[in-house]
Parts: structure tokens; sequence; C-alpha cells
């Protein structure tokens, strides 16, 4: 995570603590104050704000945030014993603290703020370009590379002009359609596990992760979360009233006008297929209601996003999430301006490949905590890890996996160092030479529960009758 918001649903207005809701988001370490409903047991972080040291888990904390705020006073994490700088943001729900830009890497491994160096995928030459965080405000401007607004009649385009590029180019610094889902799911801490999160990672969790990763951030000076929609978790007995919401949301994007305003829908697919007219995208949670896009369209997702189609077809378990750009006609209708796709695990982790997949499977069934490493436009041929293990001793262990056909040394070629004070460890499995290696000793089985929780787990995680039933 950067340094940016943090996510877990949070309603204001009950003045009970109830619980400092951890949130993940925008690369920081961001904790919700005041909360409304039930806890969820989790263990505390302790911050030097002023001359007073907090746990995170206590009432006080949240006053102390709020004061902090209005002082402008920095607290200081203390995963290390000489504290690392934080800031303190205010957002609807509350105030949360959160991490300097590019400090993660100074905090423990163990620290729910640790997020490895962004120089370790090809995030770092995003940042301050097509990335920009304000400590300040709290905000973070986005620089994207496709258009927020539909102008028929319109030359067709791909999903946005850098995408094709093996790594970002200096003349053309910006987000693609792909790279800002990355951005957010990175942002969500949705690459982030650790064993107390099986079973408890539902929709419902994920979609409040990302929108709470998608405040505070703006896309052509607009805000990002006014465009954004994600389809809410799929209820029988809620059905009307999700419809409703839905649609009062979509009235404010329908316009006559020559010139239209684009939304973006973050949602699993469940199919592309033929319609009686076109092609229809189906999402999950939205029986009622597809996504029209054009036959042109559809053979340039084909094209472009082949590997990642073929990856979901052979793999029943994974799942396709999709990114859009959308606008609204006249009668309401949906339609897709511009695509692209991510496969993930069903515990929501992204993958790129079947070595990717192997490797993250193993990495489950061992019960192992780590982060998943994106590679924003870098080929699988590049020397960037597969993920991060932060439950080892010491310092973290980078996951590589060499895809190279031959037993020649790839160690250095395009390795990027990250900028750590303790030197980092290596671990490598190489295709070719079959079976792979064992994997580096966990420190403790239960990180998290024993000493931080990025996850405040949310409602659903604790109320099986609220696990989302998706049509």
């Amino acid at each position: 995570m950067n340094a940016h918001p943090t996510p877990t649903e949070k309603e204001i207005g009950a003045l009970t603590f109830m619980c400092a809701e951890r949130l993940h988001r925008s690369g920081d370490t961001a904790f919700a104050t005041g909360a409304a409903g039930m806890t969820a047991p989790r263990s505390s972080a302790s911050y030097l704000i002023g001359k007073r040291r907090y746990l995170d888990t206590t009432p006080e904390f949240h006053e102390a945030l709020r004061e902090a705020h209005g002082s402008r006073i920095r607290p200081r994490c203390l995963c290390r014993p000489e504290g690392i700088e934080m800031y303190v943001a205010r957002q609807d729900f509350g105030f949360v603290i959160k991490r300097m830009p590019d400090s993660g890497q100074f905090h423990a491994s163990d620290c729910h703020s640790y997020e490895p160096p962004a120089s370790w995928s090809s995030l770092d030459s995003l940042m301050n370009h097509a990335i920009r965080e304000d400590p300040r405000s709290g905000e973070t401007m986005l620089n994207v590379a496709f258009t927020m607004s539909h102008r028929p009649p319109r030359t067709p385009s791909k999903d946005a002009s850098c995408e094709s590029t093996p790594a970002p180019h200096p003349q053309c610094v910006k987000l693609t359609l792909l790279g800002l889902l990355q951005y957010l799911w990175h942002q969500a801490e949705l690459t982030h596990w650790q064993p107390s999160f099986s079973g408890r990672r539902t929709w419902a969790t994920v979609r409040r992760l990302l929108l709470h990763a998608a405040a505070n951030k703006r896309i052509q000076s607009r805000e990002l979360t006014t465009h954004l929609f994600i389809p809410e978790s799929f209820s029988v007995e809620q059905r009307g009233a999700i419809d409703s919401k839905r649609l009062a949301q979509w009235s404010g994007f329908i316009s006559t006008q020559k010139t239209r305003p684009l939304m973006l829908l973050i949602a699993e697919l469940k199919a592309l297929q033929r319609a009686r007219f076109g092609y229809l995208a189906v999402v999950k949670h939205m029986p009622d209601q597809a996504f029209t896009l054009q036959e042109e369209l559809y053979r340039r997702i084909e094209r472009r996003f082949e590997a990642e189609l073929e990856l979901w077809t052979s793999a029943p378990d994974l799942r396709l999430i999709l990114i859009a750009t959308y606008w609204l006609s006249a009668t309401g209708i949906p339609k897709l301006e511009t695509a692209a796709l991510m496969p993930v695990t069903p515990q929501w982790l992204p993958i790129d490949d079947r070595a990717d997949l192997h490797l993250i499977r193993a990495l489950l069934l061992e019960d192992r905590a780590f982060i998943k490493i994106q590679r924003y436009g870098l080929p699988t041929t590049s020397r960037t890890p597969c993920a991060v293990l932060t439950d080892t001793a010491d310092a973290p262990v980078r996951l590589f996996i060499d895809r190279s056909t031959h037993s020649t040394n790839t160690s250095t070629t395009g390795e990027k160092e990250a900028n750590m004070s303790a030197p980092e460890t290596n671990w490598s499995w190489q295709l070719h030479a079959g079976e792979m290696p064992e994997l580096p000793t966990a420190r403790f089985n239960a990180p998290y529960e024993q000493v931080h929780s990025s996850h405040c787990q949310p409602l659903e995680a604790h109320t099986p009758a609220a696990q989302e039933r998706c049509p």
C-alpha cells in the first residue's frame, strides 16, 4: 500500500467506539475511527502521537487522531524502535492514519503498514507521474491514458495508449485501464494475504475495500468515487433496494448530449456472449442487467486478453475481474466503451499465468503470509518477484519465478534492487529445473493474529447468513 486511504465500512454518527476499523487502501495503514456495528477481534498497533503512546484499538485513539489532524502533528508508527513518520487524513467516515509516500518499505515486515518497495514492480515509474499523492490534503491525482467522456461518432481506440508497451515509457507515464485496476487492488490491500483471511474475503468485502481505496482519488479533476460503480452483493430480499440505488447513481449519467460522461465499472465477469444485437458482458451480482458492447470491442478484448481468457477457462475456480468505462443510452442501457481483464484466485489474489497460480496455491496451502506483486505492464519475462513473504525471520523474502527455457543465470537481468536498510532475501524457482524448491521457513504460524492485523474483518465475515448469494 502506498499512502492513501484504507478500507473497512463505516458509518459515523455513533459516538460509541465499537472498533477502530482498519482500512486497506492506498499504500498506507489507515484506520477509521468511530464505527457502528459489531467488532471483529484483532490485535493492536502502537503509535506515538505528540508525546503519548496509543494503541489503535482504544477509544482515546480516535480523539488523538482528530487532534493530530487539527494540529498537523505527524504520528509515528512504533513497529521500529525509532518510530516511522505517518500522517492523518480526514475522510467521510472519520480520520485515518496513513503511511507517508514511499515509506512502506521501512516498516517492520509484520507491521500492517509494511509495503514492498515500488521498485520491486514498475509502480515506481508511475509514482509522482501517473500517481501524485498529496499528504497535506490526503488526495491522490491519477493521470490516466483513457478518456472519461464519450463523444460519438468515435474512432475505436485501444483500452490505453501505453497498454501494449512492455513497461511504462518516459513520455507516456499514464495509468492504463488495467493499471488503474491493479493500483486500486493494491491500495485496497487485496494483494495482501494472511491465513486468518481464509473464508472471510467475500465480494462484499472486496467491494468495500475497493470503494475505500477509491476515496480521495481524482481522475481529470473528477472524484473517482462519483464515476465508479461496483455491484453490491446480490440478495433476493434486498433486490428492489439494490436496483433502486443503482438506478439512482446511473440517472446522473444519462445524457442526450453529444459528449457524455463515462462511468467506471469494476465487477466479476460471468460471461462474454452474443446477444440479439451485438454482444453482452454479464457480470455477477447483476442478474437482471447486462452491459452491451459492439463486436469491435468484443474482438479487441479477445485479442488483447487472450491469455487471461485462456487461463480463466482452464481453471474453473479462477475469477475474472472486468474493469471498463461505459456510458448510458437515453433508455438507460449501459454500453461498454473500453475494457480490461484481470484473473484472480478464489481469494481475489491477482495472477499472471499458470506458474504464478501454482506458487500462490502452494503459499495458501502452507498458510503463509505474503503480498502479491503486480507488474503494471511489465512482461512475465522481467525480473519481477511474484510475491513477497512477510512471515519470515528478519527481512521479507522475494519469491521469483524464472521462466527462461535454459539454465543460464538470470539473477542480474533487469533486476531492481530495493532501497532498504536491511538486505532482502531472494528465493527462486527455475521452471526448467522441474520441481519447485521448498519455501523459506515461516517465523510463526499466524503473524497477523499474533502481531498486527491489516484486515479488520467486515460484518459479513462473522455472520454466515450474510454471505452473499451470487446469481
